[in-house]
């Protein structure tokens, strides 16, 4: 049986989320990942 749960996220869906919930921290994204500093 395969699994048919919610799909992950894109890192850039991951990235937008959280410019959206916390403006103030800072999210970087480039070809190593996503790196997020700031209050969660």
């Amino acid at each position: 049986m395969a699994y048919q749960g919610i799909r992950p996220l894109t890192l850039a869906q991951q990235y937008a989320a959280l410019r959206v919930d916390w403006p103030e921290g800072e999210a970087q994204l480039d070809q190593h990942g996503l790196r997020w500093t700031g209050p969660l």
